[in-house]
């Protein structure tokens, strides 16, 4: 059974997820290693912190940085594991385990308020509606349960 074009969207928009949490992970890495005089870094590690803590006149020590940024790291560092099983659920055609890491996924961005709550609601509607997508998610478990079938696999 060929891939459904669903399918394929819905694969390219788990990992542009992927790679914008990963780059979102870099990024808040790269601010609290490097300690800029002035230029971008310098005014972008400003915005940052300003959005930490409110208030652009309360400075703050290395520590108090490190520690308010890496609370931001962990707050996208789990939705980041569940994009990864998500993409080895969709190619180990477990159906229901990708589901429920799609229904993860939208209880995690409601919960830390990340931006991708539409696109994880979008995704888990057209695994769970779209035909063609859930069949294919479920043909391994439907050929596995089919001696006859298990001669010439499709995949």
């Amino acid at each position: 059974m060929k891939k459904p074009f669903s399918l394929k969207f819905v694969n390219f928009f788990i990992i542009a997820k992927l790679f914008f949490f990963s780059l979102y992970i870099l990024l808040l890495i790269t601010l609290v290693y490097i300690h800029p005089i002035e230029g971008f870094w310098y005014n972008f590690k400003l915005g940052v912190l300003d959005a930490i803590t409110g208030d652009s006149d309360i400075v703050l020590t290395d520590s108090e940085i490190a520690e308010a940024i890496g609370e931001m790291i962990g707050s996208i560092l789990i939705p980041t594991i569940l994009v990864i099983l998500n993409i080895l659920f969709i190619r180990k055609f477990m159906y229901k385990m990708t589901v429920t890491m799609l229904v993860i996924q939208v209880f995690f961005a409601f919960s830390n308020n990340i931006f991708s709550v539409l696109l994880s609601v979008i995704l888990l509607f057209i695994v769970l509606f779209n035909k063609n997508t859930k069949n294919y998610i479920k043909q391994r478990n439907a050929i596995e349960s089919d001696p006859i079938a298990l001669e010439n696999p499709p995949y």
